[in-house]
């Protein structure tokens, strides 16, 4: 998982990667910035966005919704913050999660898991290739080669290319040979 952080002090900054390694050590944070001009640069020039947002509300310059109105971020959100007064507005965006500084390991852990959950219902799972492969199959259809008929007393086996059509009559099913 690809995370960006937005944080204007450096030792939270340090603190949430650190955090973040301890949860997953997968996860990659492909940059630490401290102010919404350098953020706004940062998504106008990378080709790679992040799966997840780490967003401070006070920052340097300017607040962190600013940074969503001017960069039009649409990517999940998890706000840290000291100020809980934010909390509504930040739910209006894109939040995941409202982390009061500071952050506790258990509190990110949880928002991360409520970050998978919420990835996971929203992808749709893979479609089987095999069973999809099989569909596209022609069908090949057993057909019956030979019917068992009871011809009075006694029970004949007939082959279907010795018949020339079925009716029903009386509630019977009859068979009908080319020689009648």
């Amino acid at each position: 998982m690809n995370v960006l952080i937005v944080e204007d002090e450096k030792l939270t900054a340090q603190r949430l990667e650190s955090l973040l390694a301890n949860y997953n050590p997968e996860i990659r944070v492909l940059a630490v910035l401290r102010s919404v001009k350098k953020s706004v640069a940062w998504f106008a020039q990378t080709d790679v966005q992040p799966d997840l947002l780490f967003l401070d509300i006070h920052l340097e310059d300017d607040s962190g919704f600013r940074l969503i109105e001017q960069a039009g971020l649409t990517l999940p959100i998890i706000f840290t913050t000291a100020y809980d007064q934010y909390m509504l507005q930040a739910f209006k965006t894109n939040s995941i999660d409202y982390l009061l500084k500071p952050i506790d390991a258990d509190e990110l852990a949880a928002a991360l898991d409520k970050f998978k959950r919420v990835r996971q219902a929203a992808t749709p799972p893979l479609p089987d290739v095999s069973a999809l492969l099989k569909l596209l199959q022609p069908a090949t259809t057993a057909y019956k080669d030979r019917f068992m008929v009871t011809i009075g007393t006694r029970i004949r086996s007939i082959e279907t290319a010795e018949i020339a059509y079925f009716f029903f009559e009386d509630k019977a099913t009859w068979i009908t040979t080319p020689e009648g």
